[in-house]
């Protein structure tokens, strides 16, 4: 078991949170829609930036441009998306991603994806973000140091 909060825990930590990212790169690259939906899937569609989007694209021939990091155990995911089926499907990917490497468990408070975090509307898609101390700005396209 690998504890978080322990001065010895992000060297050790690394090696499985980017596995965990590289397998959700590779779900990621899946065709769009072939994920099974995960079973927080709808902590991620709360916000009504998401709720604006088409369900589908209105071209489907432009690519959905998307990039997935980790930093310790935070999963970031940042996509220029054309629909709500592109974020769910990235939303798949990842939380599939990190149950390949971090098992799930049975009792969603236990989960090694924070339900508590989700509650908190920490895993919606928004176009405003406050994440490991810099905000991101969908609309401006920036990024601020707090």
């Amino acid at each position: 078991s690998l504890q978080m909060g322990w001065i010895e825990s992000p060297g050790f930590f690394n090696v499985p949170s980017e596995t965990g990212r590289d397998v959700a790169e590779h779900y990621a690259a899946a065709p769009i829609g072939s994920l099974p939906d995960h079973k927080f899937l709808s902590h991620t569609q709360s916000m009504p930036e998401y709720q604006a989007l088409p369900d589908e694209p209105v071209d489907p021939t432009h690519p959905l441009m998307f990039m997935l990091e980790v930093y310790v155990d935070d999963y970031i995911s940042l996509a220029v998306a054309r629909c709500k089926a592109d974020l769910d499907h990235l939303a798949n990917a990842t939380m599939h991603g990190i149950h390949s490497v971090f098992p799930e468990d049975a009792k969603d408070e236990d989960d090694p994806i924070s339900l508590k975090k989700l509650k908190k509307l920490e895993g919606a898609w928004a176009l405003n973000k406050d994440l490991l101390g810099w905000t991101f700005d969908g609309i401006a396209k920036t990024i601020e140091l707090d």
